[in-house]
Formats: structure tokens, sequence, C-alpha cells
């Protein structure tokens, strides 16, 4: 049979399917998947072949998939090498790599002579459902003492002892699920300062493995006007503010939502955009938000303890160190963002927002609870598009945030700093500059591909003394370290990527420096929109790249916890500020950036 002839024979399958064409005279069929028929995307579809009679050498059996008729591109692949043949019968499996959404069509060529004409021609066209279905979900997990939280209740982000006296808007949880083309994920955020990894790993176990999900990521906002799920903010910095009983409560209602959205899900499409701040606020910071510290670049003449142990001497002589330094301010205005709808009706499912702020627009002098200015982004998206808002935070490390942004009110004067009216107007800007970009997009996917990468669980190295102490005290709550049989000390995370459609996401487990937030974004080579999930899974500090990293606050911890700066050898070169008191260490980046570059590389091959 010529090129033209078979052409024209998957041209016709592919507009209705052939039946079981000469298939009479040999008793041959395809038993499964039958023609015309519908298969959910659960899993591999059985293939079936009934050949009437056994075909051996030098006869052949030949099978092709068109897959694509009803969502482009097609695609035609030959399926011979796959077949298993056993007698009269022949058998394979095909996976969502070989499917598309919508109808596809198998055909099957019997050679019984070997002489290249087929004597048998079968087809079977079947739907594969594997479009979009997703859900969202919604919980309150606002700390109430005496209902999910004892008295009192401390307030995370800035410095210790500060406790809430109210509410001023619930805290939550928000997620999707989405499942598409055989791939299910779970995509949720808290409105807390952060979580750790044990703590997601319990929220994983809650859920009921057969559900089927491939991937469960929770990130944290990062907002500093809610309760201490971390520990550092308690009454002094050596006793934890961690209420374990909220911690369990938080864990249930994650895990609770995650259940409730999958048992939602509903036929969905979704699109992605990439929005900007650029030009939302006053000079001298423009983009709503500003670099909080411009690390600088210097030299540490020597070092005074072991960097990977904190407890022990340097090695003699070890230094000098040359610290890079930032190159000056340095921000991501981008503000990618994803919209789900219904595809029956068109009602809004859920809208997530992407963007690299602390969200602690109210500062330290507030002591009401409230998610800060992703309330009022929320807020508004829904009253745009209905539906639920999500605030997802991105690559918000080196101190990202509103502190020293000013935005003009409604008489051009900028508005009072550390207020809730100003965490309403950067909310609300936010909020407006994502939908510029979701009004403006009009493609839909209905079933984009899903695939996802993980780390695994890794070792990460505790090289911070203040943590290391902060750690033997119970600071962390259930958070512990484990010691290697060299006395290192370890704490273990992970690391995540995904892709939905033309997007990918990088999950990183801490606050990232926008300068590798672009180096992630860099390595997306496939995706046209790029998202950075921060604080995603877990919660182990600051981020910066190794060339930049300053030792000497590490170094000089034990002066520093002692009130004593100016008695430690380096004093001349001491910088301890939040970054690096915060920050598990110089071999943290090489290590997660190393892990993470592998994973988007992957993703994107």
């Amino acid at each position: 049979m010529n090129t033209k002839t078979w052409t024209a024979l998957l041209l016709a399958g592919a507009l209705g399917g052939l039946g079981n064409t000469c298939a009479a005279p040999q008793q041959a069929a395809i038993v499964s998947p039958p023609d015309l028929s519908a298969i959910a995307a659960d899993g591999d579809v059985a293939v079936q072949i009934e050949l009437g009679t056994a075909v051996a050498p030098p006869g052949s059996i030949g099978v092709t998939l068109l897959s694509g008729i009803d969502f482009p591109p097609q695609a035609i692949a030959g399926l011979d090498a796959r077949l298993a043949v056993t007698g009269t019968t022949a058998n394979m499996q095909l996976s969502a790599a070989d499917l598309s959404p919508g109808r596809n069509t198998l055909f099957v060529r019997i050679d019984r002579d070997g002489d290249g004409r087929p004597d048998v021609l079968m087809s079977s066209t079947f739907t594969w459902d594997a479009a979009l279905k997703a859900a969202a979900c919604k919980r309150k997990i606002t700390p109430v003492v005496g209902v999910n939280h004892t008295d009192p209740i401390y307030m995370a982000g800035f410095g210790n002892d500060r406790r809430a006296t109210g509410v001023h808007d619930d805290t939550w949880v928000r997620g999707v699920v989405l499942e598409s083309r055989g791939k299910k994920i779970a995509l949720f955020v808290l409105d807390v300062i952060g979580y750790f990894n044990n703590e997601i790993q319990t929220i994983r176990s809650l859920v009921d493995p057969a559900l089927g999900f491939d991937s469960i990521t929770v990130t944290s906002t990062h907002q500093h006007e809610g309760p201490d799920t971390m520990g550092l903010w308690g009454p002094d910095e050596l006793t934890s503010g961690v209420d374990l009983g909220y911690l369990d409560f938080v864990n249930q209602s994650v895990a609770d939502c995650i259940s409730e959205a999958n048992a939602a899900l509903v036929p969905a499409e979704i699109k992605f955009v990439t929005g900007s701040t650029a030009g939302t606020s006053l000079p001298p910071h423009t983009d709503l938000v500003a670099d909080g510290e411009v690390l600088q670049a210097m030299t540490i003449p020597f070092l005074i303890v072991d960097p990977e142990n904190p407890f022990e001497p340097a090695p003699p002589g070890t230094g000098p160190i040359e610290v890079q330094g930032d190159p000056g301010e340095i921000i991501n205005a981008s503000v990618p963002a994803f919209q789900l709808r219904q595809r029956e009706d068109g009602a809004t499912i859920a809208t997530l927002v992407n963007f690299a702020s602390h969200p602690e627009s109210l500062g330290s002098g507030n002591h009401l609870i409230t998610s800060d200015f992703p309330h009022y982004m929320r807020e508004r998206i829904e009253s745009r598009y209905g539906g639920m808002a999500i605030y997802m935070a991105a690559d918000l490390g080196v101190l990202q945030g509103p502190l020293d942004v000013d935005v003009a009110g409604p008489d051009g004067q900028p508005l009072p700093r550390r207020t809730f009216e100003i965490a309403q107007a950067f909310g609300e800007k936010l909020a407006d500059r994502a939908a510029l970009a979701l009004d403006a997009e009009t493609q839909w996917d209905a079933a984009p591909p899903i695939d996802t990468r993980s780390s695994g669980s890794i070792s990460v190295l505790v090289q911070n003394g203040f943590f290391v102490i902060a750690g033997l005290q119970g600071v962390f709550g259930r958070r512990g370290f484990y010691t290697a049989p060299d006395s290192k000390r370890y704490v273990t995370s992970e690391v995540n990527a995904l892709r939905i459609g033309n997007a990918n996401i990088a999950v990183t487990p801490n606050e990232l420096d926008p300068q590798i937030g672009d180096r992630y974004r860099a390595r997306m080579t496939k995706a046209q929109h790029r998202f950075v999930a921060g604080l995603g899974n877990d919660e182990i500090g600051y981020q910066m790249p190794a060339e930049k990293f300053n030792p000497t606050c590490h170094q000089c911890w034990f002066y520093v916890a002692q009130g004593m700066e100016d008695a430690c050898p380096l004093a001349a070169t001491l910088d301890c500020g939040t970054v690096f008191q915060n920050n598990i260490g110089a071999l943290a980046d090489p290590q997660l950036e190393g892990e993470m570059t592998t994973l988007l590389d992957e993703l994107n091959e």
C-alpha cells in the first residue's frame, strides 16, 4: 500500500474510525480499547488485539497511533516494537506520554504471509479524558486562644515577645488541586511566617495515598503579622514561641483542604500571564518593593571558627575571604499569575498571584493578627473575578519588602507607612497589575501537561551557631537537627520544580535572593511564564549566592550572643544583620542551587 493510500486511511480513521475494516474473514478484532469508547485518564490504556490465527515470520503485525485529533498538534507514532504477542493475542500499554486529550485512533495492520501487503486493517477511535480538572479550597487558620492556640499568641517576624491583642482579618490556607494528562498535584499556601519540612511531611501523611497525588506543595506567604510557627519569636531568644497544638490544627486543616479540593474537581481551563509592578509606587522605589539591605563587598582577613562546625576553631591561617556583595539594589518586579475557570460555564475557580515581597507593611508596632497586604490583594482579585484568590511569595530574600516604599494616596501624597491604609494600597495595586495582565490574555489551555521533579529528602549542613544553640534549646519546636559521625549538624529539606502547561515553578525551601531567582528563571528555557515559589515545603532562612556570603556573623556568633560584638577579633568587618544571622550557611547555596538547576534542566529538556 502506498503512502497516499495509508494517509487516506489515517485521515478516515481520524474523522470517524474504520471500525473493524476487513477484519471479519480472519475473525481479528481490536478488543481494547473498543471503538468509540471513552477512557478515563487514571492510568495506562490497555491494548488487546485478537489476531484470529497466529502470525508467524515472515508475517508481521503493525500498530500506529494517531493522537491529538481534537487537541493539536497531531502526532503519529509507530508502536510495533512495544507489542507483546502470545499465540493469537497481542497486548501493549499506552501511557499518558503516548496519548492526547480527546480522540485518539489506533490502527492495526496484519500481514500474515509477509508479502508487505496487509491482509487485515483495523482501527479503534477512542476518547481519552485527560483534560484539565481543577478545584480550590480555603480554610481559616486564624489563631484563637482557647480554640486552637494557647495564650499568649507570639507574633512572628520582628522582635521577641510581641503578643497578639486581637484579629484584624483572618489568616488562611488556600490552594488548588490540578489534574491533567494523568498527573495530579496540590499547590497550597499558608498565611504564616514559614513552615518547616517535618510539618509538611506530616501534612502529606494525613492525605490518603489512594488519592494518587504526584506532588503536594505547601508554601508560606512569609507574612510578619501572624503567629510564630518557627519558634524564633517567643518571649526571649532561647524560648520557643511555637504552640505545637496550633501546628497540629494547621496540619489537619491543610490535609482536609487538599482532600476537599480533590473531591470537588471539575473540568477546567487555565491561563498564565506575567505582569509587572513597574511604576506603581513613588520614587525612589517605583516597583512596589525595595531592597531593604544592600550587601557590601569586603575582605575577611581570617576565620575564627570552622565554618562547618561553629564550635570548633578554624584551621590555622584560614582566610582571607573575598565577599562580592551586591552590585546595588536588586529586586524582582515581575508578577506571574495564573487563573482557573470552569469549562462548563466559565466561572472563575481560582487566581494565583506570585510576587517577591515580604508581607510586613504593618511593621513591628502592629499587634493585630492579619495576613497583611495579601489580604487586600485577594479581596480585590475576588471582587473582580470571583472564585478564590491566592498570594504566593516569590524570591523575596535579602529583605525584599515594602517598609521603605511610598504609595500615593488620593491626594497624590505618600500614605502613612506601617498602617492598614498603606497595606491596602499595596495589595490593591498588586492585584490591579495582575488583573491588567490577566485581562489582556485570551488563550486558555484545557489540557496542560503537568510534570513534577523533586530532589527528595536532602541533608543541609547547619553552619550557623545561632541556629545550633536555638535548636539545642528546642526553640524550633519539632524541627530537629541530626548529628553526623563527624559531629556536624544537619537538617533535612527538599527542592522541587513543577511544570504546568507553558509555565515552570521553582519551589525553593527558603527566602531566595533575587539574583538566584533570575538564574532559576534563565534555566526555564521552554517556559513562557516563570514562577518562584519561595518558602516552599520548608523554611531554612535566607539563601544568597555563595560568592557574596559574609561569614563574619557566623564567625562572631558567640560574641554577638553575649552582647560582646566589639570583643570579636573580626569586629571591624562584622556584618550581623538579619540576612546573615538568619542564614543556615554559605554551603547551602551551591547545594540547593545545584539541586534546583538539575530539576529545571530535566523539566526543560
